[in-house]
């Protein structure tokens, strides 16, 4: 409980970073990209109004080579040339050796502003510099004299309005990026807990199932494609197969102990009954004889539980390459007169001999013991690269919904159970297990008129025989 609370708390945690962050990396960047903006604006409009009385200028003065002749004085005249306003136009214009030709009276109020005719070309250029405790922001155009000459008119205004309003912008960015930080915390976390709420309610739900309990299942309307839904379906995919597997483990238990206790019964009832009296050599070697009987069918049944356990262990096996032909024709040997065979010689597997002994046997086995005294069908043969071991009988056969639970430990079909036959649901599920483990496949359908096919394929091997 504690590391399931442990997980879902370091998961709320994490969406929590991944959502605050996300929107204050967003918030800053948008920031900073607001700014430039805003600063771009705010410098494009300075410029673009430098640049306008520039032009106009140009159009009402003249440059002869050695003085400037103003055209049209009405420029000149207006308030923002002849006084300091709040934006003003400082206008300056000289030769390339730094002599004035023509400044406004605004100037000599202001002071000159720093010449700059070793940095141009004949591009028109903006130079920001400062002058006492304003920012001037400065456009340099050159006008030419008929002789070539040429000179610097120089158009400065103040820029203070630009830095004061990005300064204001950055202070209200910042402020809103503060707002943002106090607002975000609360609601990633609000989100963080909502998203994962679902998942609570699941782990909340799937830990109320038992053992005891494994019929309960999980409720939840999530679509079957979203991430909880498959979380739901999974969960109640998983609790099935357990309510299943402990079902068929309950099973095992009654039906093991049963057939347990039978040998045991048998070999206590046979040691008591040799202990009441004397008895003759012959009534001793009977007794012995029931008692090996009857441990032999003990030690079948563990050796299939041990072999059942590590082959589910190790998983897929590794084999040699044995004459499959060879191994059926000895389980049919020392099995019953009623298997009727039809074996091809020479057929090879890439195998275990003593596993496939063994599922030769459980297979050959069943079919006698199911089929009463009717004859079993046991044929061998290659089809297409394939190896095909094929039993058929005309017992009592298996239920169509329950071919596939017959390969599942412990479970015996319904029908053999009602007519009191023994076994213990082992035989074909260590026979799957098997050939599943050498890549192969085991199926079953239902024979005419009655009784099973079992089929088992293998991969064959070929090999040249001289």
């Amino acid at each position: 409980m504690s590391s399931i609370r442990g997980l879902f708390t370091y998961s709320v945690r994490n969406i929590f970073y991944w959502i605050f962050f996300s929107f204050v990396s967003f918030f800053t960047i948008f920031s900073v990209f607001s700014l430039f903006s805003i600063s771009k604006i705010l410098q494009n409009a300075v410029d673009s109004a430098l640049k306008h009385e520039a032009e106009k200028l140009l159009r009402t003065i003249e440059y002869t080579g050695d003085s400037v002749i103003v055209k049209s004085s009405i420029e000149l005249n207006e308030e923002d040339f002849l006084d300091v306003t709040q934006h003003p136009f400082l206008l300056e214009v000289y030769d390339s050796s730094g002599r004035n030709l023509l400044r406004s009276e605004n100037v000599a109020k202001f002071g000159s502003i720093k010449k700059q005719w070793e940095s141009f070309s004949n591009v028109p250029v903006f130079e920001e510099s400062k002058a006492g405790d304003h920012e001037i922001r400065t456009y340099y155009s050159m006008i030419r004299a008929e002789s070539g000459k040429r000179a610097v008119v120089q158009l400065s205004t103040f820029n203070d309005d630009v830095s004061e309003r990005l300064a204001s912008s950055v202070r209200y960015h910042i402020m809103l990026v503060a707002i943002t930080i106090i607002v975000i915390i609360p609601l990633s976390i609000y989100i963080s807990r909502r998203t994962f709420r679902p998942v609570h309610e699941v782990v909340n739900i799937a830990q109320s199932i038992s053992a005891n309990n494994l019929k309960g299942r999980v409720e939840n309307n999530a679509e079957p494609e979203d991430p909880v839904g498959r979380l739901r379906d999974t969960l109640n995919e998983l609790f099935n197969r357990l309510d299943f597997e402990f079902a068929q483990v309950s099973g095992f238990n009654n039906n093991a102990s049963h057939q347990l206790m039978n040998p045991l019964t048998a070999m206590k009832t046979e040691i008591d009954f040799a202990l009441r009296r004397e008895r003759t050599t012959a009534e001793y070697q009977e007794t012995l004889r029931v008692l090996d009987s009857q441990t032999g069918k003990m030690i079948s049944i563990v050796k299939k539980l041990l072999v059942l356990s590590k082959l589910r262990i190790e998983g897929e096996q590794t084999g040699a390459v044995i004459n499959l032909s060879r191994i059926v024709e000895d389980v049919l040997t020392a099995g019953s007169a009623r298997v009727v065979p039809e074996l091809e010689h020479q057929v090879f597997v890439k195998a275990d001999a003593d596993l496939m002994t063994m599922v030769a046997g459980n297979i050959v086995e069943n079919a006698l013991k199911y089929s009463g005294e009717a004859p079993v069908k046991v044929t061998l043969r290659m089809d297409n690269g394939s190896a095909l071991f094929r039993v058929e009988d005309l017992g009592i056969g298996i239920p169509d919904d329950e071919k596939e639970k017959v390969f599942t430990s412990f479970y015996r079909a319904s029908n053999a159970q009602e007519r009191g036959i023994n076994g213990y649901g082992l035989g074909l599920c260590l026979a799957k297990t098997i050939i599943t483990g050498f890549d192969g496949k085991i199926t079953i359908s239902n024979n005419t008129p009655t009784g099973t096919i079992i089929e088992v394929s293998l991969p064959a091997v070929k090999i040249s025989i001289d």
